[in-house]
């Protein structure tokens, strides 16, 4: 079990923890209620959106390991978007200004983006251009 660090870093089973692998295997994105870098083998934790706004959540770790997608508001309030934080360059860029969306994932090359708004599911450009839906109602799908 996977404890979140919630409230001054202190360990709480309480946290929903949402993960994800780097892609060399040594380290983890998660959201708790923070984004977080966990280093497995010195176990190191580093906040990414430090003070107390939670709403980046679902990390997706690029596979050249160099970003971290997530969704989550810039401000911290809605609607959220697609946001990419350059690990590298120490900046956020948000793909999907205006729209409410969540679960972003890389494509295995890192050209693509894949997501959901509302129950479509859709994908673009790991710049945020080229936006298409490709599944419509996925979600109540799933639900029956």
């Amino acid at each position: 079990m996977l404890f979140g660090f919630c409230a001054a870093g202190e360990p709480s089973p309480e946290c929903d923890w949402e993960v994800d692998w780097s892609p060399d295997g040594t380290q983890l994105g998660a959201h708790c209620p923070h984004l977080y870098v966990l280093d497995i083998a010195p176990g190191e934790i580093e906040d990414l959106v430090p003070g107390d706004d939670p709403s980046a959540v679902d990390p997706s770790w690029s596979p050249d390991g160099t970003k971290i997608a997530h969704h989550g508001a810039p401000d911290g309030f809605t609607p959220r978007g697609i946001l990419v934080l350059d690990l590298v360059a120490g900046t956020t860029t948000n793909l999907t200004p205006g729209e409410e969306v969540h679960k972003p994932a890389w494509s295995s090359d890192g050209e693509y983006i894949a997501y959901f708004s509302g129950s479509t599911l859709m994908t673009m450009r790991s710049d945020g251009s080229d936006k298409a839906a490709v599944g419509v109602g996925l979600a109540e799908v799933r639900a029956t």
